[in-house]
């Protein structure tokens, strides 16, 4: 009995496993800003990290520097601002009016930091995250003005949810 087609062995299966993974890995990798996370253009991204503080408002500056798990989404809000979702590699910036706030980060399980602004002053708040039972956890802590900086350098402005 004969049988046509391409003869199938080990090193046929390997190259087209290679292909395949390298392929997945390709679209992985460019998938880190498009879809749901939109990235916001180079000039609002710029602004941004000039870092101006306004004097009737209080900026926080919530970043998300790892690249570790950089695709798993974290949706952060603000008290009543509702701020959007962030990936690797990116940052939210909160515009707000002075006083109380809770910062909420959403992944498998909810994360919250309590944080008291005042008028003209900028605040940092690095989001860490960490893998869990079915996609991200999420970890908040204030940090210094320098640390802050540095991280947000790290990463691009996303556009806030319509």
């Amino acid at each position: 009995m004969s049988t046509s087609g391409p003869p199938w062995n080990v090193t046929t299966a390997v190259r087209c496993i290679t292909a395949l993974t390298i392929g997945l890995a390709a679209l992985a990798g460019c998938s880190a800003f498009e879809g749901p996370v939109r990235v916001a253009n180079s000039k609002d991204d710029h602004q941004a990290k000039t870092f101006t503080s306004l004097p009737a408002k209080a900026s926080i500056y919530i970043y998300r520097n790892q690249g570790y798990m950089r695709n798993e989404e974290i949706v952060v809000d603000v008290g009543s601002w509702s701020g959007g979702r962030t990936i690797g590699k990116t940052f939210l910036l909160a515009v707000m009016d002075p006083g109380e706030y809770i910062v909420v980060a959403r992944g498998d399980e909810k994360e919250e930091l309590q944080i008291e602004v005042e008028a003209g002053k900028i605040y940092f708040v690095r989001l860490a995250v960490r893998p869990a039972a079915v996609t991200a956890n999420a970890s908040l802590s204030l940090v210094d003005e320098g640390t802050g900086k540095a991280g947000v350098l790290e990463c691009r402005l996303v556009e806030l949810d319509d």
